[in-house]
C-alpha cells in the first residue's frame, strides 16, 4: 500500500485490510486474540469475509475511515470477493 494504512479501529470493529496475492482486501479477524491480544472479544465478530466487506461498506456511507479502507482495498476485493 502506497499510504500506511492503521488498522487499530477495524481490529475494534473485527475486519481488517490484508495481503491477499501482493493486494489488500477486506478480510474479517478469523482468531481476533493472535492479531491483537488486547481486544475486548475473542470470537470473530462477522460470520464470513463478505459479511466484513458489507459492514464496511455500509459505514463508507458516513465515514471517510471506512470510505479510505474501500478504496485502498478496491483492486483486491474485485480479486477476492468477485464484486
Amino acid at each position: 500500500m502506497a499510504k500506511r494504512w492503521n488498522n487499530r479501529q477495524a481490529f475494534e470493529e473485527g475486519w481488517g485490510i490484508f495481503d491477499y496475492y501482493g493486494v489488500p482486501v477486506v478480510m474479517k479477524l478469523d482468531d481476533p486474540p493472535s492479531v491483537v491480544p488486547d481486544l475486548d472479544y475473542t470470537e470473530p465478530k462477522f460470520a464470513s469475509d463478505a459479511k466484513a466487506l458489507s459492514f464496511v461498506k455500509r459505514k463508507a456511507k458516513t465515514s471517510a475511515y471506512h470510505k479510505e479502507a474501500l478504496r485502498l482495498t478496491k483492486k483486491g476485493n474485485l480479486k477476492y470477493h468477485n464484486e
